[in-house]
């Protein structure tokens, strides 16, 4: 019996040491923070973004004449 306890946790430290997956994980977390910023942070850019566009389009308006 104790022979497969000890076979059993080494067997599991094995896995729990292992990691050849961890690149993968962290990808797929970051891809999930980044979209997670673009959707809370989706509102605010687009209003800065024609915020700026007005802008430019008065400066424009105002150097071509009309």
């Amino acid at each position: 019996m104790k022979k497969m306890i000890q076979k059993l946790k080494s067997h599991f430290s094995a896995k729990i040491k292992d990691q050849s997956g961890q690149g993968m994980l962290e990808y797929i977390l970051l891809l999930v923070v980044i979209v997670g910023l673009v959707l809370f942070l989706k509102e605010p850019l687009k209003k800065q973004v024609e915020s700026i566009q007005g802008k430019l389009e008065g400066s424009v308006g105002s150097i071509i004449g009309n």
